[in-house]
């Protein structure tokens, strides 16, 4: 009889413990649907062009990432279709911070680009201020070389003024 009732009272205490949880776990989904629909929000404004709100927001927040050892060596590009697998720890605090992972990864890429790019044009100009003086045919050629790659624009010129004016920020954030 007793052992009976002590079974009662485990089921009667699961049940309890069940019922219980049900609100709270109403509440996660509820949140985690509504930071969802803000990221859903903010993707549908991306454009192909890193935006300064994005910029500012993407330097406040690499620091904290790669601090926390997430998965900081993942790389994903704009034009992939699927997420990279995250775990849960890193997809947590994407959504936490309202980013999607994909674009937050993609602005990594494109601001190290741009950044790459920032560099080649500063040398070429010095190349090119430097071989000037040269009259002989290698160094016109070298020059002319130099020229093609200043002409050269993967990248929006308002988008790498944004990115010029954050450049020591960014090389030392992406050391």
């Amino acid at each position: 009889m007793v052992g009976r009732d002590l079974k009662y009272i485990m089921i009667w205490c699961i049940v309890i413990a069940f019922l219980v949880q049900l609100p709270h776990c109403h509440v996660v989904d509820l949140g985690w649907r509504r930071f969802q629909a803000e990221i859903s929000r903010k993707q549908a404004e991306y454009t192909t062009a890193v935006t300064e709100t994005e910029l500012e927001d993407f330097i406040r927040l690499w620091p904290e990432f790669k601090s926390l050892n997430l998965q900081d060596n993942r790389n994903a590009s704009y034009g992939i279709e699927t997420t990279p697998h995250l775990n849960f720890k890193t997809r947590l605090w994407f959504l936490y911070h309202k980013w999607d992972a994909q674009r937050f990864f993609y602005i990594r890429q494109r601001v190290e680009e741009i950044l790459r790019i920032i560099k080649l044009k500063f040398t070429a100009r010095a190349l090119i201020d430097q071989l000037s003086a040269s009259k002989d045919e290698l160094s016109q050629e070298m020059v002319e070389l130099q020229k093609q790659r200043l002409d050269t624009n993967l990248f929006g010129a308002e988008e790498i003024a944004l990115i010029q004016k954050h450049q020591n920020t960014l090389e030392q954030l992406l050391k």
